[in-house]
C-alpha cells in the first residue's frame, strides 16, 4: 500500500508536471494556458491523450511527433519527472513515513509553491525573465494561504510577536500568521532589492533584475521573513557553487539567479531540519574547532 501511494503521488506530480510545461512554453510568449489544447508547434497536430501520458509517452514516441518527427525538448519529461519527485517526497514527509505529521494543508501548500518555483526557475533558465502571472499571484496567495493555515508560520518568533503585541492581535493565531507573512514578503523582497542596488553600484551595471525582487517577496511571504532570509543566503551558496563550474566550463557570467533563490526556497521549506542540524554541527565541529586554535 505504501508503494502504491508513491506512485499514486508520482502520477499526480507528473501529470500536474505536464501543465507547468504548458505554462513554462505559453506564459512567457503571452499565449493562453487554458486554450489551444496540446499540439505540435511545428506542425499543429493536437496531442492525443495516448500520447500525453507524463514521461511514459516521450519515450515511446522516441521524443518527437508523431505526425511530423520533430524532436520534443527534453525538458518536458524532465519537469514531469522533477515535480513528479517532488510530490513522492511530500507524500512521504508529511503522510507515509512511520511517524509523519500528517499535514494535508501543509503538503498541498509545499505542493503549490515547488510547481511554481519550478515553472519560474525553467522560464528564467530559457528566457531570463520572471513571469508576473506567477510572483504576482503568489503575493496574493500567500498571505491568503497563511490566514487559512496559521501553522505555516509557527508563531512567527519573537520579531512578529513584538509587531502582533503592538497591534493587539496576540491572541488571534491567524492574524498573527498574516502578519508574518506580510513582514516576510518585505523583509526577503527589501533583503534582495537592497542586495540588487548595492551590487549595480559596485559593479555599474545591473546586478539583480526587479522580478528576483518579486519572487523574493513572493518566498518571503510563504516561508516568513527568517525563512525568507535563509533561503537567499541557501540560494546564494547554491549559485556561487554552481556559477563557478558553469563559468570555468563555459565561460558564461550570466546566469539567472530565479533559479538559484528557488533551491533556497525549497531546502528551506522542505529541508530545514536538516539545515539546523549542519548548522549545529558547524558551530559544534568547525567553528568549535577554529575557537580552540586562535586561543
Amino acid at each position: 500500500m505504501v508503494l502504491l501511494g508513491y506512485l499514486f503521488a508520482f502520477a499526480i506530480g507528473s501529470a500536474i508536471g505536464s501543465f507547468l510545461n504548458v505554462c513554462i512554453y505559453r506564459l512567457p510568449r503571452d499565449l493562453s494556458i487554458v486554450s489551444p489544447p496540446s499540439h505540435c508547434t511545428w506542425c499543429n497536430e493536437l496531442v492525443r491523450w495516448y500520447d500525453n501520458i507524463p514521461v511514459l509517452s516521450y519515450f515511446a514516441l522516441n521524443g518527437r511527433c508523431r505526425h511530423c518527427g520533430t524532436p520534443f525538448s527534453i525538458r518536458y519529461p524532465a519537469i514531469e519527472a522533477v515535480n513528479g519527485l517532488v510530490f513522492v517526497y511530500l507524500a512521504h514527509h508529511f503522510y507515509l513515513h512511520p511517524g509523519a505529521a500528517f499535514e494535508p494543508m501543509m503538503m498541498l501548500i509545499s505542493g503549490v509553491l515547488c510547481s511554481a518555483l519550478l515553472v519560474v526557475s525553467a522560464i528564467d533558465i530559457e528566457r531570463q525573465i520572471i513571469p508576473d502571472e506567477i510572483t504576482l499571484s503568489g503575493l496574493v496567495i500567500a498571505p491568503v494561504f497563511s490566514f487559512i493555515y496559521p501553522q505555516l508560520h509557527k508563531c512567527g518568533g519573537p520579531v512578529v510577536g513584538r509587531f502582533t503585541t503592538l497591534l493587539g492581535i496576540t491572541d488571534y493565531p491567524r492574524l498573527c500568521a498574516l502578519v508574518a507573512s506580510l513582514l516576510g514578503m518585505a523583509a526577503a523582497g527589501g533583503f534582495i532589492y537592497v542586495t540588487g542596488f548595492i551590487g549595480t553600484k559596485i559593479f555599474r551595471k545591473e546586478a539583480m533584475g526587479f522580478g528576483d525582487v518579486k519572487l523574493m517577496a513572493m518566498m518571503g511571504g510563504f516561508l516568513g521573513w527568517a525563512g525568507g532570509i535563509a533561503a537567499i543566503l541557501v540560494g546564494c551558496i547554491f549559485g556561487a557553487v554552481i556559477g563557478i563550474a558553469i563559468w570555468i566550463f563555459k565561460r558564461e557570467s550570466r546566469i539567472p539567479f530565479g533559479p538559484y533563490l528557488s533551491l533556497g526556497c525549497v531546502t528551506v521549506l522542505l529541508f530545514s531540519p536538516h539545515l539546523k542540524r549542519l548548522i549545529l554541527w558547524w558551530q559544534e565541529t568547525v567553528s568549535g574547532g577554529i575557537r580552540e586554535v586562535l586561543t
